[in-house]
């Protein structure tokens, strides 16, 4: 009778054993599952407006160089300065020549201890694209160079652009839409940030202990 019984314990043990291996195996499954779909990152994009705003900025970028690049084609047909008129142009074109790299930085949104203030409150820097643009304009038709008439196109052009921007930058800023750039921001890296965290290990659970054959039977 002694045999019998510990035959049949022996075989809840093992029947026990084979089903806790087959729950463990089952567990280390979904796991694994639970891992793959939490490695498939979702698309965080921007929004329509924020793209706006990027575009907007990458236009002003692109404008500030071609404008310092302007000045940099009326410096070859400049001669040393001689008279006080000539300093004064040379003055002009270096003055446009620096603010046209700040304003490149301005946009990229570095150094902006270079930058300074100025630059980076939106109204306040549309009024110096503006004034940049009215003096790239004045120093091409009050001190005309014997330039192509494909340059004087180039830098007309340009500058006008640069000054529409700065009519933008000016109005948006009064609007208050650097605010509203910079909640657009927050919520996009709030986004990112939120998914970066919720990408938590997942913990595997310790090897289950099994009870003694006399809890079993």
């Amino acid at each position: 009778t002694s045999e019998s019984g510990d035959d049949e314990s022996v075989g809840q043990w093992s029947t026990y054993e084979k089903k806790t291996q087959q729950e463990q195996q089952q567990m280390q499954l979904e796991i694994q599952a639970q891992r793959s779909k939490s490695q498939q990152k979702p698309a965080i994009s921007r929004t329509c407006v924020h793209m706006l705003f990027i575009s907007y900025s990458g236009l002003a970028f692109i404008s500030a160089i071609l404008l310092g690049v302007g000045q940099l084609i009326g410096f070859k047909y400049k001669e040393l300065p001689t008279t006080l008129d000539q300093v004064l142009r040379y003055f002009i074109s270096i003055f446009l020549l620096v603010m046209s790299g700040l304003s490149a930085l301005s946009e990229l949104e570095v150094c902006p201890c270079l930058v300074g203030r100025l630059l980076t409150l939106w109204a306040t820097r549309g009024l110096i694209y503006m004034f940049m643009a009215f003096l790239s304009i004045y120093q091409l038709e009050m001190h005309a160079a014997p330039k192509t008439d494909n340059e004087v196109q180039f830098i007309r052009c340009m500058s006008y652009i640069f000054g529409g921007i700065g009519v933008g930058y000016t109005v948006m800023g009064l609007i208050c839409f650097k605010s509203i750039l910079d909640r657009i921001r927050l919520d996009y890296h709030s986004r990112k940030h939120g998914y970066k965290t919720s990408e938590k290990p997942i913990e595997t659970p310790s090897d289950l202990t099994f009870g003694s054959s006399e809890e079993i039977v």
